[in-house]
Protein backbone atom coordinates (compact mmCIF):
# COMPACT_ATOMS: atom_id res chain seq x y z
CA UNK A 1 0.00 0.00 0.00
CA UNK A 2 1.05 3.57 -0.83
CA UNK A 3 1.12 5.99 1.93
CA UNK A 4 0.70 9.15 -0.40
CA UNK A 5 -1.74 10.89 0.00
CA UNK A 6 -4.03 11.65 -3.09
CA UNK A 7 -3.20 15.80 -4.45
CA UNK A 8 -5.93 17.80 -5.24
CA UNK A 9 -6.93 18.04 -9.28
CA UNK A 10 -5.54 21.35 -10.35
CA UNK A 11 -8.50 23.43 -12.48
CA UNK A 12 -6.96 22.71 -15.85
CA UNK A 13 -7.01 18.92 -14.49
CA UNK A 14 -10.38 19.46 -13.99
CA UNK A 15 -11.63 20.54 -17.26
CA UNK A 16 -13.96 17.98 -19.25
CA UNK A 17 -11.61 16.64 -21.69
CA UNK A 18 -13.99 13.56 -21.80
CA UNK A 19 -14.48 14.17 -25.67
CA UNK A 20 -14.63 10.48 -27.16
CA UNK A 21 -13.46 9.03 -30.59
CA UNK A 22 -16.14 7.23 -32.91
CA UNK A 23 -13.79 4.08 -31.22
CA UNK A 24 -14.85 5.00 -27.98
CA UNK A 25 -11.20 5.90 -26.86
CA UNK A 26 -10.56 8.98 -24.81
CA UNK A 27 -9.04 11.66 -27.18
CA UNK A 28 -5.67 12.57 -26.02
CA UNK A 29 -5.06 16.40 -25.29
CA UNK A 30 -3.19 17.07 -28.12
CA UNK A 31 -6.27 15.41 -30.17
CA UNK A 32 -8.71 17.51 -28.43
CA UNK A 33 -6.68 20.54 -29.29
CA UNK A 34 -6.90 19.86 -32.70
CA UNK A 35 -10.30 18.95 -33.00
CA UNK A 36 -11.19 22.49 -31.26
CA UNK A 37 -9.56 24.29 -33.74
CA UNK A 38 -11.24 22.56 -36.58
CA UNK A 39 -14.88 22.92 -35.29
CA UNK A 40 -16.22 26.61 -37.58
CA UNK A 41 -18.78 28.66 -35.98
CA UNK A 42 -22.56 28.27 -37.03
CA UNK A 43 -22.49 31.57 -39.64
CA UNK A 44 -25.99 32.27 -38.18
CA UNK A 45 -25.09 32.52 -35.02
CA UNK A 46 -22.04 34.22 -35.24
CA UNK A 47 -24.46 36.88 -37.63
CA UNK A 48 -27.20 36.84 -34.57
CA UNK A 49 -24.14 37.76 -32.14
CA UNK A 50 -22.61 40.86 -34.28
CA UNK A 51 -25.82 41.69 -34.53
CA UNK A 52 -26.97 41.58 -30.63
CA UNK A 53 -24.00 43.31 -30.16
CA UNK A 54 -24.19 45.83 -32.66
CA UNK A 55 -27.76 46.66 -31.07
CA UNK A 56 -26.15 46.98 -27.50
CA UNK A 57 -23.31 49.49 -28.66
CA UNK A 58 -25.81 51.20 -30.40
CA UNK A 59 -28.23 51.90 -27.31
CA UNK A 60 -24.43 52.79 -25.47
CA UNK A 61 -23.92 55.36 -27.92
CA UNK A 62 -27.32 56.95 -27.77
CA UNK A 63 -27.24 57.03 -24.46
CA UNK A 64 -24.06 58.99 -24.51
CA UNK A 65 -26.01 61.78 -27.38
CA UNK A 66 -28.82 62.02 -24.87
CA UNK A 67 -26.85 62.22 -22.07
CA UNK A 68 -24.37 65.25 -23.72
CA UNK A 69 -26.42 66.65 -25.94
CA UNK A 70 -24.77 66.01 -28.78
CA UNK A 71 -24.77 63.45 -31.37
CA UNK A 72 -21.37 61.04 -31.96
CA UNK A 73 -20.52 62.36 -34.83
CA UNK A 74 -20.25 65.44 -33.32
CA UNK A 75 -18.26 63.96 -30.42
CA UNK A 76 -16.28 62.19 -32.83
CA UNK A 77 -15.79 65.71 -34.59
CA UNK A 78 -15.33 67.94 -31.43
CA UNK A 79 -13.76 65.75 -28.21
CA UNK A 80 -12.27 62.53 -29.37
CA UNK A 81 -9.07 61.90 -29.74
CA UNK A 82 -8.02 65.63 -27.77
CA UNK A 83 -6.92 66.26 -24.36
CA UNK A 84 -10.91 66.98 -23.48
CA UNK A 85 -11.55 62.98 -24.15
CA UNK A 86 -9.74 62.19 -20.95
CA UNK A 87 -12.86 61.27 -19.22
CA UNK A 88 -14.35 58.33 -18.08
CA UNK A 89 -17.28 58.55 -20.46
CA UNK A 90 -15.65 59.79 -23.25
CA UNK A 91 -12.92 57.30 -23.28
CA UNK A 92 -16.16 54.80 -22.79
CA UNK A 93 -18.07 56.45 -25.90
CA UNK A 94 -14.85 56.87 -27.90
CA UNK A 95 -14.26 52.71 -27.55
CA UNK A 96 -17.97 52.23 -28.30
CA UNK A 97 -18.20 54.23 -31.25
CA UNK A 98 -14.84 52.09 -32.44
CA UNK A 99 -16.68 49.25 -31.38
CA UNK A 100 -20.18 49.97 -33.83
CA UNK A 101 -17.39 51.13 -36.66
CA UNK A 102 -15.85 47.79 -36.13
CA UNK A 103 -19.11 45.69 -36.19
CA UNK A 104 -20.77 47.31 -39.54
CA UNK A 105 -17.34 46.94 -40.78
CA UNK A 106 -17.43 43.02 -40.04
CA UNK A 107 -21.11 42.77 -41.31
CA UNK A 108 -20.30 44.72 -44.60
CA UNK A 109 -17.31 42.01 -45.46
CA UNK A 110 -19.35 39.13 -44.60
CA UNK A 111 -21.47 40.57 -46.72
CA UNK A 112 -24.25 41.11 -44.13
CA UNK A 113 -25.30 44.25 -43.85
Amino acid sequence: MSNQTPTKPTEFQKMPFSRRMPSGRRMTFEEFVAYLSSIRPDSEVVEHLRLKALAETKQRLEEYEQKYGMTTQQFIEKIYGTPAEDTADFIAWGMDYETYQHLLKQGVENGNV
